[in-house]
Order: C-alpha cells, then structure tokens, then sequence
C-alpha cells in the first residue's frame, strides 16, 4: 500500500482504544454496513496551556466485533479549524498548518475472536511539505471481526513529540465492502501512483472484467482530465476527456460496477515536483 504501511505483529487486548472514545463519537448507519465519526480537533499543545480540553490522539472510528470477518474499506478526512484562511470543507490530504509535525493514522483489526490484533501505521504530512511522506491516507481495505482507526499528531520523525500547537480537525469513515467470489485474504484494491512529470498522457486502468470498482485522486498541481479509454487529452484543441479532477484533493470514485475498460489521464500542466501527480485504486 504504501512504503510507510508497517505490520507491527500481533497483540492481545481487550478492545480497539476503547478507553478514548466519547459519546457520540461514531455513528452507526446503513444496516451496519458503514461508520463514520464526528470530526475530532487534535493538537500537538493538548494537556497544556489553552489546549488542556482538546487531544494530541485519538480513536477516530471503529466497528463493533462481528461474528464473522468484514471486508472494510477506510477513508480519512482531514480539516484546519484554525488555518488562515481556514480550511471549512474537509479534504483526503492534510492541510499545512501541521507543518512540522506529522499526522500518524494507525489501522488496527482483529483477526480473530479473541480480538489478536495486527497494525499498520501511516505517516502523513501537510501539503505544504515536500518530503518522503504521504499527504493523505492511501484507499485502504482491511479484513477482520473488528477494525479501529487512531490518529495523532507526532513529531517530524514520527516518533518525538509534536513540535507545534496547531490544531487540525480529522474525520474517518469505515464502510463494509462486497467482495463477490474473490478470496477476501486476497488484496482486493490496487493502489498505484503516476507521476504528473512531463504531463502528457498516461494509462491508469487497463481493461479489467474482474473491477468493481475505481477510484482516482488528483494529487498534482494542475487540473487532471481523465478519459474512459487510453487517449486522454488536455484541454485546448482536440482535448478529450470525461471529466476534470480540477484542484489538489479531488476525488472522483466511479459507481460500483460501472466501467470496466481502459482509463487515462492528462494534465493541465508539467511539474518538475515528484511528489505531483495521481493516486489510481482499482478495487476488483
């Protein structure tokens, strides 16, 4: 998924951070088949001086246990209540007034009834930053009985404590996936990065008849056009697209079960910036 995604083994608990949740923080909806939480304000100054009642870390969202294993599919939305100007809408990637410190997401499930756990850890940082981190969760699905998210603000190095006091506001969702006949141990999203470069044309989907599903995000610096065959053209003459993807952050998820043939994509511009360009999950 990402060179920051870690297993740190397994460990026996009796819940997933169940001493940090508060009421009214998840909400259960659609039949059990999908969470989400209501935004938590972290800081790297919690405990101390004006942010005594706010939190450096905390359980974002979490499913009950089941009796049987869950597909779930894992998304994270992440808000500056005190930027300026301040960021209102949430956004998949994490604002700049982080800035040094990092957010770190913690995905943890149970593999078995007696809830051993397994985690895996991302380390994001502000979009301002141009560094070896990510700037927004990967799309992430994760099998279990029971799957938890946690997020916190830690040092530059991921591990330190925060260096700053800014406050960002962090959202998360965790919705049941239908993985039809495929094995569920298998891996049933493929991530992968383009990189905006040069610009020009790229091909992010080859056909596939087993897809269910994609996702394209915009993680560039120009409006990204993307097309339903492999011949995506920029705008200007003889643009051909289907849509725009036109600011940083932007998402486009296809419907369940939609289209199933080639996808490419072009930007409005080159970037000489590495980190520029697009995340492509195809979920089969």
């Amino acid at each position: 998924m990402s060179g920051r995604d870690v297993n740190l083994g397994r460990g026996s608990q009796s819940s997933l951070e169940k001493a940090e949740l508060r009421p009214g923080d998840f909400t259960l909806r659609k039949g059990d088949r999908q969470l989400y939480a209501n935004t938590v304000v972290l800081s790297g100054g919690a405990g101390s001086g004006n942010e005594l009642r706010l939190r450096r870390s905390a359980s974002v969202v979490e499913t009950p246990t089941f009796d049987e294993p869950k597909l779930w599919r894992i998304e994270m939305l992440f808000t500056a209540p005190d930027a300026s100007p301040a960021v209102t809408v949430p956004a998949p990637w994490v604002p700049n007034p982080i800035s040094p410190d990092l957010v770190k997401v913690t995905v943890r499930r149970s593999t078995d009834r007696d809830k051993s756990v397994e985690e895996s850890f991302f380390l994001l940082s502000g979009i301002s930053i141009s560094d070896a981190t990510e700037h927004a969760l990967p799309l992430y699905v994760v099998r279990g009985f029971q799957v938890g998210v946690k997020a916190e603000i830690v040092g530059s190095d991921g591990i330190s404590p925060p260096g700053g006091a800014a406050h960002i506001g962090v959202v998360g969702s965790i919705v049941e996936v239908s993985s039809g006949g495929q094995d569920p141990e298998r891996n049933a999203a493929q991530p992968a990065t383009f990189e905006q470069g040069a610009g020009g044309t790229q091909v992010f989907l080859q056909p596939n008849q087993y897809r269910k599903q994609f996702i394209v995000v915009n993680d560039g610096s120009a409006p990204l056009y993307v097309s339903f065959d492999e011949s995506a053209i920029a705008h200007g003459v003889g643009a051909r697209f289907a849509f725009i993807l036109a600011n940083r952050g932007d998402v486009y998820e296809s419907p369940p079960g939609g289209w199933q043939g080639f996808v490419s994509g072009a930007w409005g511009a080159a970037s000489a910036d590495p980190l520029d360009g697009a995340r492509v999950t195809e979920v089969t």
